[in-house]
């Protein structure tokens, strides 16, 4: 599986990005490809399971992703094994 990696800095506390990105329904906020995040369900870690639409190519894809690690203002990882497998970390330092 391929890599990517990108940084940003946020001029906002720490606490507030974190609130923010935990919830997957703001992801087609930040990700011009997602289309729509639905049924979204807070899982015993504090993350969220979730389905999602995403458009490639012209392209719908749907798919589900599962929160693995939640550690609050620190790290978020999600994973897909339907529609395209993927897994994603986000995480959150302060400078």
């Amino acid at each position: 599986m391929a890599t990517v990696q990108k940084h940003i800095l946020i001029h906002t506390p720490i606490e507030k990005v974190f609130a923010f990105m935990n919830d997957p329904r703001n992801l087609p906020e930040i990700w011009p490809s997602m289309v729509e995040v639905k049924n979204p369900v807070l899982n015993s870690i504090g993350g969220y399971d979730f389905e999602w639409v995403y458009k490639m190519g012209g392209l719908h894809f749907n798919g589900a992703s599962k929160t693995t690690e939640h550690i609050p203002n620190k790290r978020i990882i999600t994973e897909s094994a339907k529609g395209i497998e993927s897994r994603f970390v986000w995480d959150y330092t302060s400078e």
